[in-house]
């Protein structure tokens, strides 16, 4: 279960925590695609005992790999690549360009 665009999340994280200390659900989380909240997303990872966090993420949005995954892999919070293609617009960039050669 996630907290979808941080949306009341410190109501409803301390809740679906105590769900899974019941095992009612088995992964806690934390989701936003806009680039603005990832400082929130990164004090989350920091101080929110998560088991994942879902955000932006593609070769145009590469702002969280400075100190998001950092931070996620020193916790062992898992990461989920949200919008990986720009919502099908990367594509474009390559649409009619030949493969590169594989190594």
């Amino acid at each position: 279960m996630r907290v979808h665009s941080l949306v009341n999340v410190n109501a409803i994280l301390p809740l679906l925590k105590a769900w899974k200390a019941e095992d009612r659900i088995r992964y806690v989380g934390v989701t936003h695609h806009d680039p603005l909240y990832f400082a929130a997303l990164e004090r989350w990872i920091e101080n929110g005992d998560l088991d994942f966090v879902q955000l932006r993420y593609s070769i145009r949005q590469r702002g969280v790999e400075d100190r998001i995954l950092p931070a996620a892999a020193a916790r062992g919070t898992t990461v989920l690549a949200n919008m990986p293609f720009e919502k099908a617009r990367l594509f474009e960039l390559v649409k009619g360009r030949p493969l590169p050669q594989q190594l």
